[in-house]
C-alpha cells in the first residue's frame, strides 16, 4: 500500500515519497470516503491504521474482525463463552500472530470504557500464545480503508451490515447502519471474507452454527465459508438471512420424518409438536455440524443420509417428554 503525494490527515504535511507513514509526524496514511470526519474519528482511524498497516502482506498474521460487539447479547456470547477460542481452532497453526479488531458505533456511553478494557485484556485472559492483540473501535466497520486483498482475515458480522450474493456468497453493502454509513447500498466486496449467523443472543441453534466448522481456512490465507459452500451445493438461501439455508434444510428434514412419525402415534395432539418444539430441541444442534461437515467434505446432501440420525435423536428427545416415537 505504498502511496505517493499525499497530505497527512494529522499535521497536513505533503508527503511526496512512497511511504505509508508521514515523514513529519509518523501518522499512518489512510483513505476515507467522507470529508466530514470529526477530530475524534480521525484519531480513531489513525490509530486503526497504525496497527493494521503492520499486518498487510504478512504470511504469519491473521486478523479477525467483528461488528456489533456493543450489543449486550453479542457481547455476552463473545466474552462469557470465550468464542475467540473456537475461532483460533479454525485458523491453521502456521498463522503465529492473530489480532482481533472489534467495530461498533452503536455504543452506550457508559459501556465504551468497559468494551475497550474487555477487548484490550482479552489476550491476557485467553492465554493463547498466537492471540497477540485485540482492539475496540466505536466506528462502523471501515471496509473502504482496508486493503483486504492483502490481509489474511475473516469478518464475523454480528451486526448484520452486509447481505450475501446468492450466486457466489460475496458480501454486499446494505443500509443497516443508515445513521453512520457513508457508502452506497449494493456495493459488492469480493475481497472481504464475511459470515453472518443470525442474532446469537438467545438462539442455541444459531450458536451451534457459530460453534461449528463453518469455514475452511487454508495455510495461504484463502478460505471458503458456509455461505459460499451453499452456493456450490445449490442450497437456496435468503441473501439477507443466509443461515436460513441451513435451518430451513433442517426443518424440512424434520417435517419429512419426525412429524410423520408423531402424527401416526399421537394424532389426537399434534399441536404438541409445534414450531417452538421443532426449533428448540437438541436435534437441530446435532444436525447443524453434521450437515456442515457434509458441505465441506463435498459429500452429497441426499436427505436419506440424515433420516436415521433424525429418527434416533428425535425418538430420544420425545421419549424424555413421555412421548416415544418408535
Amino acid at each position: 500500500m505504498n502511496r505517493q503525494n499525499w497530505n497527512c490527515k494529522v499535521c497536513t504535511y505533503l508527503n511526496i515519497e512512497k511511504t505509508n507513514f508521514c515523514l513529519i509526524c509518523n501518522a499512518p496514511y489512510f483513505e476515507i470516503e467522507s470529508n466530514n470526519l470529526n477530530i475524534n474519528e480521525s484519531l480513531i482511524l489513525n490509530d486503526l491504521n497504525f496497527h493494521i498497516n503492520k499486518l498487510y502482506n504478512q504470511k504469519s498474521n491473521f486478523v479477525i474482525f467483528t461488528t456489533g460487539m456493543a450489543d449486550e447479547g453479542i457481547n455476552k456470547f463473545w466474552f462469557s463463552k470465550k468464542y475467540i477460542n473456537h475461532l483460533l481452532n479454525l485458523i491453521p497453526r502456521n498463522f503465529k500472530q492473530i489480532s482481533v479488531f472489534h467495530f461498533d458505533p452503536n455504543y452506550f456511553n457508559y459501556k465504551i470504557n468497559e468494551l475497550v478494557n474487555l477487548s484490550t485484556n482479552e489476550p491476557k485472559i485467553i492465554k493463547n500464545n498466537r492471540f497477540k492483540q485485540s482492539f475496540f473501535y466505536n466506528i462502523p466497520f471501515p471496509f473502504s480503508i482496508l486493503d483486504l486483498k492483502n490481509l489474511n482475515h475473516i469478518l464475523i458480522d454480528f451486526a448484520h451490515i452486509f447481505t450475501y450474493d446468492i450466486d457466489n456468497g460475496i458480501p454486499i453493502t446494505s443500509t443497516h447502519y443508515k445513521k453512520y454509513q457513508t457508502f452506497k447500498k449494493g456495493i459488492k466486496l469480493p475481497n472481504l471474507n464475511s459470515v453472518y449467523f443470525g442474532y446469537l443472543g438467545e438462539s442455541s441453534m444459531l450458536q451451534s452454527l457459530a460453534f461449528s466448522n463453518f469455514i475452511n481456512i487454508n495455510i495461504d490465507g484463502s478460505s471458503e465459508n458456509y455461505i459460499q459452500k451453499m452456493t456450490h451445493k445449490n442450497l437456496k438461501f435468503d441473501p439477507i438471512y443466509p443461515y436460513e439455508g441451513i435451518t430451513n434444510f433442517i426443518s424440512k428434514l424434520i417435517d419429512q420424518t419426525l412429524i410423520i412419525l408423531y402424527k401416526k402415534k399421537y394424532s389426537d395432539n399434534i399441536s404438541f409438536f409445534d414450531h417452538t418444539i421443532r426449533n428448540s430441541f437438541n436435534l437441530n444442534i446435532k444436525l447443524i455440524p453434521y450437515i456442515l461437515n457434509h458441505l465441506f467434505q463435498n459429500y452429497s446432501l441426499d436427505q436419506d443420509q440424515f433420516k436415521e440420525l433424525i429418527r434416533k435423536e428425535g425418538n430420544y428427545y420425545f421419549t424424555s417428554l413421555g412421548r416415544p416415537l418408535l
